[in-house]
């Protein structure tokens, strides 16, 4: 997926992340992914956008696991920084 941040949620347990994709018919969808807690964020350099981190209307392009229900939600595996940084978030199954 390869979208604008629209809102960052930073409050635990998981930080969310809502993005806008544009889909194949050139409309717009804003996901929510789940990433990590702020903390383990902050660990990988992710801050807020107060501190030079995710800031609104950044583009990011994220590798994950979309729900299963349908719904425009998912899980963040990667995420591929506009410095070109490719920074792992999550490693689990989204199976078990």
């Amino acid at each position: 997926f390869t979208g604008t941040s629209v809102q960052m949620e930073w409050v635990p347990p998981p930080a969310m992340m809502h993005r806008e994709v544009t889909n194949k018919d050139d409309s717009k969808t804003v996901w929510i992914f789940q990433t990590t807690g702020a903390g383990a964020l902050r660990q990988k350099g992710l801050a807020r956008a107060s501190n030079g981190g995710l800031a609104v209307g950044m583009t990011l392009e994220i590798t994950g696991f979309a729900s299963k229900n349908g719904q425009p939600r998912g899980y963040i595996r990667t995420l591929k920084l506009p410095d070109g940084r490719l920074i792992t978030v999550w490693y689990g199954d989204p199976n078990g």
